[in-house]
């Protein structure tokens, strides 16, 4: 195990190989999951879309394709959160046909990338102890309660530390 090479793997950084294909990936989920039926919509599913915003490589599908399914989805009973980093996750959701108000920005950091999971956990959580008619007027506010429309998750307030705590 903690031969010569060991070091040099340990000290390597990921490097990206190629453009990210997120409307694909968008698009093939969609299309070949149970969600491909809009009659699970009984199910209450949120579908809940992370992403760093680098480039879309897709040529499977072009952002007007995603934006039909989800809209499909949505109409279905479906609720979809559009979670970015590094972009205008408002724009971009809007662009896919999401609702603003289960659309936020996170930093591209070890924080905000928790922060993330943290939130989309405790949304989840709430929206599956409310009612099935609380569910159904809610699903297109899930984060509003939650975040603030202009928070960034994972970049904390001045004089505040990670953990909530005021910074003294």
């Amino acid at each position: 195990m903690g031969g010569q090479g060991a070091g040099r793997c340990a000290r390597r950084r990921p490097r990206r190989r190629g453009p990210t294909a997120r409307h694909r990936a968008d698009g093939h989920y969609q299309s070949h999951h149970r969600i491909a039926d809009p009659s699970h919509a009984d199910e209450e599913q949120i579908i809940c879309i992370i992403t760093d915003g680098a480039e879309n490589a897709s040529t499977d599908f072009n952002p007007h394709q995603i934006k039909e399914l989800i809209e499909a989805r949505t109409e279905a009973g479906f609720a979809f959160i559009f979670l970015g980093a590094n972009q205008d996750s408002f724009t971009a959701a809007e662009t896919l046909g999401m609702q603003r108000g289960n659309t936020r920005n996170f930093a591209p950091s070890g924080p905000g990338a928790r922060r993330v999971f943290e939130e989309v956990s405790g949304t989840v959580a709430q929206q599956r102890g409310r009612t099935p008619e609380e569910r159904l007027f809610q699903k297109d506010e899930l984060l509003a309660a939650r975040i603030p429309e202009g928070e960034i998750l994972g970049v904390e307030p001045l004089g505040q530390e990670p953990n909530g705590r005021p910074h003294r």
